[in-house]
């Protein structure tokens, strides 16, 4: 779905490598594109496509070819129709787009590939997603994230608020004030019959008062028995002490929730970052900065693409990242060789 580097099967100076370069540097530039060189007319053809796909064989981390020829004839685009190039693209390991010729011209290799595009553009835009539809969509993930988590916390602090507004906690303040107030009364009861007591005869008072200060120490004893059970039993049913472990477990889920939010923000901002980077490092004045150059025919004029186009005598301007030079071209020399030596370095 978002190949890093994709293979391109074409003739070098035709104008479908043009085309696909232009495609995948405006809808995916962070893909490295690598082009296999092959001729795609002639009688040789049909073996140069072939060792094309031999060399991708041997190269690794390739996740998408793309087969791909201009527009012509018939006999033209005949090498796509034979045998030995059929049986290349169905057998590579490697998904096959194929883009030949127009979009009326179908060939053996259309059916054999994986996917067929009715041109060399098509093929790039099918191998390659839209960048801009990428960053549209991590946006869309993050905000969904956001509104998952504010809307997660917000519900768990309303069911903490929601107990917090409980009828629960008037109720137990009216059983302790009742548990008071029944004590109370205990003891004015045990006050008042003593005092009965003692009024209706002082002479029984010494008799009575042991059996009084034991009945009093008995029903003190089975007073505070009760109070204290009672107490315990409503400890245990206090939500105090709920409320406050549910508190800590929702801040601990808040904070939990937070860090797996930063973090998977951080992680897709930086990811979003070093692909921004690595298409900042395609611009033209990067690529130039690296020491690369390339040659116009006079100061501002057309870019010049071949050997062919120079002529011995003629002054041409040779365009640095930070300047220009005019030079006297006194030879030229024709050798593809050293392009097959950078791009075997290259790989």
């Amino acid at each position: 779905m978002y190949p890093d580097r994709i293979a391109v099967i074409t003739s070098p100076e035709g104008a479908a490598v043009k085309d696909i370069r232009r495609t995948l540097g405006r809808r995916w530039p962070l893909a490295e594109m690598v082009l296999l060189p092959a001729a795609v007319q002639g009688e040789s053809a049909g073996s140069s496509v072939v060792g094309a796909f031999e060399r991708l064989g041997e190269m690794a981390d390739v996740d998408i070819v793309i087969l791909a020829r201009g527009g012509g004839s018939a006999e033209d685009l005949w090498t796509f129709n034979t045998e030995v190039v059929a049986r290349a693209v169905a057998e590579c390991m490697v998904p096959v787009v194929t883009g030949i010729g127009h979009e009326i011209d179908t060939t053996v290799c259309d059916y054999v590939s994986d996917v067929s595009a009715a041109t060399p553009t098509a093929a790039a835009e099918v191998a390659s997603p839209d960048s801009e539809d990428v960053r549209r969509g991590l946006d869309v993930l993050i905000e969904k994230l956001a509104s998952l988590c504010s809307a997660d916390a917000r519900q768990r602090l309303e069911r903490v608020e929601f107990m917090m507004r409980s009828s629960a906690f008037p109720a137990i303040e009216y059983a302790l004030d009742r548990s008071r107030l029944e004590l109370d009364d205990r003891f004015d009861k045990i006050s008042k019959w003593s005092h009965a007591v003692s009024e209706s005869g002082r002479s029984r008072v010494d008799d009575l008062e042991d059996g009084l200060k034991a009945l009093i120490t008995g029903a003190m004893r089975n007073a505070e028995g009760s109070l204290a059970g009672f107490s315990e039993r409503l400890a245990g049913l206090s939500p105090a002490g709920a409320a406050e472990a549910k508190g800590e477990r929702l801040e601990m889920l808040v904070n939990k929730v937070r860090m797996m939010a930063a973090s998977n923000t951080s992680s897709i901002r930086s990811d979003l970052h070093g692909k921004l980077r690595a298409l900042k490092s395609l611009g033209p004045r990067e690529v130039l900065g690296r020491g690369y150059t390339y040659c116009t025919a006079g100061e501002g004029g057309t870019i010049i693409g071949s050997v062919d186009e120079l002529e011995e005598g003629g002054r041409i301007s040779v365009n640095f990242y930070d300047g220009d030079a005019g030079c006297l071209v006194e030879r030229r020399r024709k050798d593809a060789r050293w392009r097959r030596r950078l791009h075997s370095k290259t790989q």
